[in-house]
């Protein structure tokens, strides 16, 4: 596989104009320009809006996140790979950051069987140990964004859900990042799987020597193969309609608000 930041693409470009209103997410206002392929978002917002975040209820976009140096034949790649299959089956928008490795097996996965692909990229200029945008990852909608920060942050509010693979140093901050945000917008969060059983190593390391609160394990699952993922899925998206938010503490800071 060969990685280039060059703009060669397949996609139509669109600039994505973000306005204050946090229910812009629902209904994004585009001026398209028509080139190439498929569709090209620029992210043109000053901040990452965590009002945002908080919108969606149900799982429709599920992020891909792992390693991106693994090749089509090993064994990550294929899980990631047949994973996006089955997610891209029942309907759902595969989201990636655009690069190869696990997320060149997202997209191309959910493509193999008809399904809509969405990745969140930047072009480096000054971060050489940044893998780039794969030109052999050709998503339906690409959103481009300036930064890594605001590329991570971008990907988290494009996905209702995330599957985490293994990964380098980038998947721990998407990881971290997932986590966070689960724990502090918890009843209106944003739930994560887990892909592999060496994760339960990791967070039997993370219980026992960080300093978790209590219901950070509520948010995720780890599961084992790809049907396993699918079902945790479906299970999150059950959840998430059923959670009383007469106790959401979400809820009762926005309803102290107004009185």
């Amino acid at each position: 596989m060969s990685n280039s930041n060059d703009s060669q693409s397949s996609a139509a470009h669109t600039t994505d104009q973000h306005v204050a209103d946090p229910h812009a997410f629902l209904h994004p206002q585009h001026d398209t320009m028509h080139s190439g392929a498929k569709r090209v978002v620029h992210e043109t917002s000053n901040t990452s809006q965590e009002s945002r975040y908080q919108l969606m209820r149900r799982i429709k976009h599920v992020a891909f996140f792992g390693y991106a140096d693994c090749e089509p034949e090993t064994q990550l790649y294929q899980d990631a790979f047949h994973t996006a299959q089955l997610v891209a089956k029942q309907g759902l928008t595969i989201v990636d950051g655009g690069g190869p490795g696990v997320m060149d097996a997202a997209t191309k996965g959910a493509a193999s069987v008809g399904g809509e692909t969405l990745s969140v990229t930047f072009y480096p200029k000054d971060a050489p140990g940044f893998e780039g945008r794969y030109v052999g990852n050709v998503p339906d909608t690409e959103v481009v964004t300036r930064n890594y920060i605001e590329r991570m942050f971008k990907l988290m509010e494009h996905a209702d859900a995330y599957i985490i693979f293994n990964g380098g140093t980038g998947t721990i901050s998407e990881f971290g990042t997932a986590w966070v945000m689960s724990r502090l917008y918890y009843g209106h969060h944003k739930p994560f799987i887990l892909f592999g059983d060496f994760w339960h190593n990791v967070l039997e390391a993370i219980s026992k020597n960080m300093m978790m609160r209590g219901n950070e394990m509520e948010v995720l699952r780890v599961v084992s193969n790809p049907e396993e993922a699918l079902a945790a899925l479906w299970a999150f998206d059950e959840e998430i309609g059923n959670i009383d938010h007469s106790e959401c503490a979400v809820c009762q800071k926005k309803r102290g608000e107004h009185v």
